[in-house]
């Protein structure tokens, strides 16, 4: 009996010890987590406009590096802009409205080798 409980313990501490051993040698996420690339489309409703318009802000360290998009009018301004974005793996996390300017927020994850510089 004595023998049985003995081989017990010692079973239980040896798939202990593994458990640790694998939980230890798992690797570890980089400190920080990789990072967030983030961008605005910002389009102002202007009926009269003739053409629609609609810039997309890249975050950088250095503030935004702009492009902007046009097209047939507002609207389909904002849709081609964040269409270009979503193609590019960018993630709509939230858009707001102020008056007559529309602003969609975008994020996707850094690449941790820089194959997707901002805008690609």
């Amino acid at each position: 009996m004595e023998t049985n409980r003995r081989t017990m313990q010692l079973a239980a501490i040896v798939v202990g010890g593994i458990l640790l051993t694998a939980t230890a040698l798992r690797p570890q996420p980089r400190a920080g987590g990789p990072g967030w690339q983030y961008c605005s489309v910002t389009a102002v409703n202007d009926n009269n406009a003739r053409a629609g318009r609609a810039a997309i802000c890249y975050s950088t360290e250095k503030g935004c590096r702009d492009e902007e998009i046009t097209s047939r009018g507002w609207a389909d301004a904002e849709m081609a802009a964040a269409a270009t974005l979503g193609n590019q793996g960018w993630e709509l996390i939230s858009a707001t409205q102020s008056g007559q300017e529309h602003t969609l927020y975008f994020k996707r994850l850094k690449a941790l080798d820089n194959q997707h510089p901002l805008g690609n």
